[in-house]
């Protein structure tokens, strides 16, 4: 967390060099004194690599503006932010749009109605090009007030033609915001609902909620943005349910329409979304081609902006780990642990504490599936500093059975026990417990308080083999994407690889 007075200090070291530049033009336009104290200070807290106030009040000892610096750095970052508004004004379409109202609002003030219907025309085809449904009805009612200054007899025919634009557009982007609020119920289950142990109902409720509003929507009539934000929570939610085929053809409707207009609609982030979604479910369904081309498009997104350009490093980054330890592929996967690292120390400022969780817990993975169980115990605590018990079941579970196997492998039966007792109590808790995870904590218990390897009981590894196959598809496919024990039980049993069996049992289930 940053502290208040490093604020500005932050901000500054944001700054590109032409937006320094520009900031030290726009604070020096009235060449006063008092402009010039606020550019030596802004020069001083940029030559510093840790922000240090001791030192600031030190070099400008004696200046009047240091004896109240509070006031002197809040004014300094308004006027930073102003020369970034000011440079930035078109660089982005809500900006502009902004830039655009503004200008319209004091030109009618002055009268200057030509100059105002020029700038509101504008304002309108930017609008209904980029789908910004609430901006063109402010331009809508620009121009409705601008008929009736200087043509009332039109104004009558005008205003019904408003109410029917203005009721169409209320009505996308009523679309648009349930669609959003459907993403938003995806990312609250998706961080406190485990599918991995416990079986619910949740999700599939949510997909038939939202099949059911699609339903009464004409979706192909509908604009591209209010159609994207309507089908992508569809995708996330079957790719959640790892329903493969259903993300797979929607994120592949959604890719179609979208990879010719991206661009010129300012979409690159959901294109992002859409083509990392389609990444996943192309390798599920193992349709390399598609995985390719998608693969293709992603590395071709623009970098528009600071934001686009992290979301398209993060999809680079995270999408080989995952796809690596899915396939078994784990010697491919210690290079993706480079990449995942390299994007993870780049970010460090922007990633979320859920990002270094995956991160960390399939570089374990990985490392567990490569043999070195040292390295994956290492990952596996560096999960502690972003553990929640609320938040993500699902990982807390895969982490909590992987701790446990290695302390297993390694022949520490008592720590292995210790947390085998520590998982029992907290299922205990719990209702509607898949029963494949009863099943095979009691016939590890019993290989724990044996001592016995699961390679010297051939009968008893395969009746916990026998009961893990039992389980629907659905739930192995869960298995496989989390902690795979199917795999582990079978390696042990036939004395192959984790890796080879993964492998098997990837090319088994997704297709």
């Amino acid at each position: 967390m940053i502290k208040k007075n490093e604020y500005l200090f932050q901000l500054i070291k944001s700054l590109t060099k032409e937006e320094k530049r520009n900031f030290k033009l726009f604070a020096g336009r009235y060449n006063t004194a008092r402009q010039n104290n606020y550019i030596r200070l802004f020069n001083a807290i940029d030559k510093q690599d840790i922000y240090d106030e001791g030192t600031l009040k030190k070099e400008f000892h004696g200046e009047t503006f240091v004896k109240q610096l509070t006031v002197t750095k809040n004014y300094l970052q308004r006027q930073i932010i102003k020369s970034l508004q000011n440079l930035h004004s078109e660089n982005s379409v809500g900006m502009l749009v902004l830039s655009l109202h503004q200008q319209v609002a004091i030109l009618f003030a002055k009268g200057q109605y030509e100059l105002c219907r020029e700038i509101v025309q504008k304002g309108i085809d930017i609008s209904s090009r980029h789908e910004l449904f609430l901006e063109m009805i402010g331009f809508l009612k620009w121009e409705l007030d601008l008929i009736n200054k200087t043509n009332l007899t039109d104004y009558k025919i005008s205003l019904e033609k408003y109410f029917e634009r203005t009721s169409q557009l209320l009505n996308w982007y009523d679309i648009n915001t349930r669609g959003n609020h459907l993403m938003n119920e995806l990312q609250i289950f998706s961080l406190d609902t485990p599918t991995f142990g416990i079986y619910n109902t949740q999700y599939p409720a949510l997909i038939e909620k939202i099949n059911n509003f699609i339903d009464t929507v004409d979706v192909d009539s509908l604009p591209l943005k209010a159609r994207i934000n309507l089908l992508y929570p569809l995708a996330q939610y079957y790719l959640m349910l790892s329903d493969f085929k259903e993300a797979f053809n929607i994120y592949y409707r959604l890719f179609e329409e979208l990879k010719d207009e991206y661009r010129q609609k300012m979409l690159h982030e959901p294109y992002i979304n859409t083509l990392t979604g389609l990444i996943y479910s192309s390798d599920a369904r193992k349709k390399s081609d598609t995985l390719k081309i998608a693969f293709s498009e992603l590395q071709q997104v623009p970098e528009i902006n600071l934001r686009v350009k992290y979301k398209k490093a993060e999809s680079l980054s995270f999408y080989p780990l995952f796809l690596c330890a899915l396939n078994g592929d784990f010697h491919a996967g210690l290079t993706a642990i480079e990449i995942v690292e390299n994007f993870l120390e780049t970010y460090c400022d922007d990633n979320i504490y859920a990002q270094f969780m995956y991160a960390y817990y399939y570089t374990a993975y990985i490392y567990f599936g490569a043999g070195n169980l040292t390295q994956a115990l290492k990952y596996i605590r560096k999960t502690d500093a972003y553990y929640s018990k609320e938040l993500l079941p699902n990982l807390r579970l895969a982490i909590q059975i992987m701790e446990m196997i290695i302390f297993y492998e390694q022949k520490k039966y008592d720590l292995a026990n210790s947390r085998l007792r520590r998982l029992q109590r907290q299922i205990q808790k719990e209702t509607n417990i898949r029963t494949f995870l009863r099943h095979f904590l009691r016939y590890f218990r019993k290989l724990i308080l044996s001592g016995m390897d699961l390679t010297e009981n051939t009968q008893h590894c395969q009746q916990l083999l026998n009961r893990l196959l039992q389980m629907p598809v659905k739930d192995q496919i869960t298995m496989l994407i989390n902690f795979d024990l199917i795999s582990w039980t079978q390696s042990k049993l036939e004395n192959c690889t984790f890796g080879e069996k993964i492998k098997e049992n990837s090319d088994r289930l997704l297709r």
